[in-house]
């Protein structure tokens, strides 16, 4: 996939703008309640125009995602080409002209050309921050003068409720409630970050303070159940990988990955390992970066579809060829969590003409956590539990370190390697209703001691916080 806006993966040479996760990615390409896919819409079109706005508006209550144009609902895109000219039609300027004529509320969207099979597709990226409703100021109306194709006052909002499936229709009286709390969270998230950012160090009261804007990492006992379900992730991935052997899974299981458990705590109730669950932590996932977690395979082939397993939904995913991936997951209706996968410098090595165990990003990790955090929220929202009688509790680990260096630009000797092989299991928790953009604080105390085995090192607490805005608003190079 290559773009000519911002982005790309690190390291890449400036003539390579390939996106490294472009082929396993594809799997994942389905719609949820941050992403859209249309088909060839003109712009200049009533009826057309009045669908991008009615999309770009709903993804902006959502606080924030990523539209695209022309793809099938399938993911895949479009083998016929428009009957207009793209690049002038959904020129940045006319985008954001539409916005600020039919839109109560400015804001900046991103409109970026990509290109698959030799051909130009669009996606547009609407950012998140949303404080008030965003509702329909100039109607969008129709030729017979009967029905507008956009109503004046309409609020459009990306929601399951409007069909069962995600969709951007107008505001549903049962969304209200997601809407609100999604201002109400952007809001309260600015005033924490004030706070963070400018009155730490000024006294003991005031740093309390500060913390309870950022909520408090849990206690060591309530980390127990989700350690203990990371190691049966692990045990099962193990227990597959034996069932399902392959060259391919053979060749990659020794290299470095990253594991998750995450647990929605008290657990979730009258929930079953059926595909309206699969289907809606799915929907769920935000999809932030090329690499998110919990990636779709249902469109795969049939090896690597989910599958049920002691009333759990599991998939296994392996793909090796320009791109490498391995990865495993386990799906509780009882809101538990696993995720097994390969380090993304492993991913990518092939691609690169590299070897895989030699490098490891922290940038990376500081995208994959922050992701990991944020996708926790939203899964927990999606079943009703993102509320302060919830916890969400997470432990990661990390192994096959020893010998990897840490990404280093400058032109002197690299001291920070790893002599450790395995990173032990980092637990975090914080209440369900935490605002995303106050989690930088918990991405630390995950990734702190992982950095502190590369000879000590470490970011500072402004770095994760950039690290976490870029990931939130889809700007991160990951």
């Amino acid at each position: 996939m290559e773009s000519d806006g911002a982005g790309g993966w690190p390291n890449l040479s400036d003539d390579d703008t390939s996106n490294p996760a472009d082929a396993p990615i594809q799997a994942s390409m389905s719609e949820s309640l941050s992403l859209e896919l249309k088909g060839w819409l003109d712009p200049l079109h009533p009826p057309h125009r009045a669908v991008i706005v009615k999309a770009i508006i709903a993804l902006r209550n959502r606080d924030g995602g990523d539209l695209y144009i022309g793809f099938q609902n399938d993911g895949t895109p479009r083998s016929d080409r428009p009957d207009f000219d793209l690049r002038k039609h959904y020129h940045a300027d006319a985008i954001q002209d539409l916005i600020a004529r039919h839109a109560s509320e400015r804001f900046e969207v991103a409109v970026e050309f990509i290109t698959l099979s030799d051909a130009d597709c669009v996606r547009i990226k609407v950012p998140p921050g949303v404080l008030v409703p965003v509702a329909v100021r100039t109607p969008i109306k129709a030729d017979d003068g009967k029905v507008d194709h956009l109503g004046f006052g309409e609020v459009p909002f990306r929601t399951l409720k409007a069909n069962g499936r995600p969709s951007s229709a107008a505001c549903q009286p049962g969304d209200w409630a997601d809407l609100v709390n999604i201002c109400f969270n952007n809001r309260e998230a600015d005033i924490g970050r004030f706070l963070r950012r400018h009155l730490t160090g000024a006294g003991p009261a005031i740093v309390e303070l500060v913390k309870s804007l950022g909520g408090e990492a849990g206690d060591p006992s309530p980390a127990a159940p989700v350690v203990e379900f990371l190691a049966r992730g692990e045990a099962r991935f193990a227990a597959v990988l034996k069932d399902r052997p392959s060259p391919e899974a053979a060749e990659m299981a020794p290299w470095g990955s990253r594991s998750l458990a995450f647990c929605i705590e008290p657990p979730l109730v009258g929930v079953g390992a059926n595909t309206q669950f699969l289907a809606l932590v799915r929907n769920s996932i935000p999809k932030l970066t090329s690499y998110p977690p919990w990636i779709d395979t249902t469109t795969a082939s049939d090896d690597a579809a989910p599958y049920v397993y002691h009333r759990t939904w599991e998939t296994f995913f392996v793909h090796q060829g320009m791109f490498d991936m391995l990865s495993f997951s386990v799906l509780d209706p009882a809101g538990k969590f696993f995720e097994r996968r390969l380090i993304l410098h492993d991913v990518i090595a092939r691609r690169r003409g590299e070897q895989a165990g030699q490098l490891f990003d922290p940038w990376a990790a500081v995208a994959d956590v922050s992701e990991v955090l944020l996708t926790a929220l939203a899964i927990a929202n999606s079943f009703g539990a993102a509320d302060e009688s919830h916890t969400l509790s997470f432990a990661f680990m990390w192994n096959g370190l020893s010998g990897r260096r840490v990404n280093w630009p400058l032109p002197i000797r690299n001291p920070h390697v790893a002599r450790e092989e395995y990173a032990a299991p980092c637990t975090v928790s914080f209440k369900a209703d935490t605002p995303g953009s106050a989690l930088a604080p918990f991405v630390e105390l995950v990734l702190t001691p992982v950095l502190e085995t590369f000879g000590g090192y470490s970011f500072t607490p402004a770095q994760y916080e950039e690290g976490l805005r870029l990931v939130m608003e889809r700007r991160s190079p990951f």
